[in-house]
């Protein structure tokens, strides 16, 4: 205010008064005179308001955080109650194994009702894993205790008395059959699991078309003959090409789809094996005419442990492995297998497995026909096993 500027003061008095006083300088001709006006009022009853609204603030904000806090936590726990009863549910199910249950539906079309129908789903995989397991087990309890019950009778019998060299040959023979057939069904299972667990070690080579096929009727030729069931093999014009595959594995792989076919076909019927080309993949086609495949069994033909007509398949052999060990062999060369119906009834399966990347030269005209003639010392086998070479289209 010395300066001839405006002032504003607030001070208390000797009386706890509140006072606020403004200072304006007397200015004449635009010059400061140096005097001064002073003007002050009391607002001690405005500050008591602004410190009673205060108050009234703080203690609202907190009364409201309190609530909100006590709302929130009461919120939310009614929004978790549905998780909690699926928690409690959930837990049930694991102490009792009992799978068949499955989890209610919350009302509400939310995320969670889409987590339980998930988890539902899951629970019937989990059920129909279990009860698959538990067939397989009683398939390989029975499988294996067939051939040991005739194991034992056969030792208990040879030692009952004293037989003739003749009487211990033939039951040895016995007893090495049921044998064999024991280790077949443990070393299936033993590949089948390595295969799964992609431990196998895979050594491809070159391996032509011809050959393959050839292997192939041979592993199969007795089982076919038994039955009196043809195969009729069609390379076409494949059968100097090759393939980039660990061929063993591949020979058990497409060995189990042709024994397979050859089982559900009957006496007199033809099982066909076709080659065919595509831009990127060789494929092997088999088709039988058999009883086939219900619709409702065709997603679900080459689960381990599944068989489609338990009875059936009981009384042709086999515990329901074949398939899966050769998808999982299948798979472990990069291709692919597939299955469908076939008109008239009967299955068609289909193996798909990549070009060789490098593939050598096809062979040439000499070196094709003397591999297609491999056929030749397959003379006493029927005439469809011998290899037909497919006329070109025109």
């Amino acid at each position: 205010s010395d300066k001839g500027l405006e002032t504003y003061e607030t001070f208390s008095n000797s009386s706890s008064s509140t006072w606020r006083q403004i200072t304006l300088p007397v200015v004449r001709n635009n010059k400061f005179t140096g005097e001064l006006i002073q003007v002050g009022a009391s607002i001690s009853s405005s500050m008591n308001t602004v410190n009673s609204v205060k108050v009234m603030l703080w203690v609202s904000l907190s009364l409201g955080l309190i609530a909100s806090v006590l709302f929130g936590y009461l919120l939310i726990k009614w929004s978790f109650k549905p998780v909690a009863r699926i928690t409690n549910e959930v837990a049930r199910m694991g102490f009792t194994d009992n799978f068949d249950r499955r989890l209610k539906l919350p009302k509400a079309d939310d995320e969670l009702r889409q987590l339980v129908r998930t988890f539902n789903e899951m629970l019937g995989r989990i059920e129909d894993g279990f009860g698959r397991l538990r067939r397989f087990a009683g398939d390989v309890s029975h499988e294996l205790r067939t051939p040991i019950a005739v194991l034992r009778g056969e030792a208990e019998l040879a030692l009952r008395r004293d037989r003739s060299p003749e009487e211990y040959k033939a039951s040895l023979q016995t007893i090495v059959g049921e044998s064999s057939q024991m280790s077949a069904i443990v070393e299936d299972l033993l590949l089948l699991a390595r295969a799964q667990g992609q431990s196998i070690p895979i050594h491809p080579e070159s391996v032509a078309i011809a050959d393959l096929i050839h292997d192939l009727e041979q592993s199969v030729r007795k089982n076919f003959e038994d039955k009196q069931v043809r195969l009729a093999s069609n390379l076409g014009e494949l059968g100097g090409h090759y393939l980039q595959i660990a061929k063993g594995y591949i020979i058990i792989a497409i060995k189990n789809i042709l024994l397979n076919a050859c089982k559900h076909s009957m006496s007199g019927q033809e099982v066909q094996l076709e080659v065919r080309e595509t831009q990127r993949e060789i494929r092997f086609v088999i088709i039988d005419h058999g009883e086939g495949i219900p619709q409702e069994d065709m997603p679900y033909i080459f689960d381990l442990f599944y068989r489609a007509d338990t009875a059936r398949n009981r009384s042709a052999g086999g515990v329901g492995i074949g398939l899966s060990l050769a998808k999982a062999l299948i798979n472990l060369h990069g291709g692919k297998i597939e299955v469908s119906t076939t008109e008239g009834g009967g299955a068609s399966f289909m193996v798909a497995l990549p070009k060789e990347k490098q593939a050598p030269a096809l062979a040439s005209p000499t070196m094709r026909q003397k591999l297609m003639s491999q056929g030749k010392h397959l003379s006493r086998w029927p005439r469809a096993f011998r290899f037909r070479q497919s006329k070109p289209s025109s």
